[in-house]
């Protein structure tokens, strides 16, 4: 979403034209392994428990730009190590 926004609102760029690239450069397992790379990384920078602050870690991912389906479906399948 925020490169969505990016490049249509701060480049200009035509909305259909963007959302076409990101579709091609972007799938649905990459963003996936991202989500859950960046909701571990935040979460061992500010050792918080994945069980108990889940609702921070999955803020934080919205403010990321990820869809909140990906942010339920990475936080609800979690494993805990």
């Amino acid at each position: 979403k925020k490169l969505l926004y990016r490049l249509t609102v701060e480049k200009g760029v035509d909305r259909r034209i963007a959302e076409n690239v990101l579709a091609d450069v972007v799938d649905d397992e990459f963003e996936r392994e991202r989500c859950v790379e960046i909701a571990k990384k935040y979460a061992n920078r500010k050792r918080l428990d994945i069980v108990a602050d889940r609702q921070k870690i999955g803020a934080y991912l919205y403010q990321k730009g990820f869809d909140g389906s990906l942010i339920n479906e990475t936080l609800g399948t979690w494993d805990v190590d």
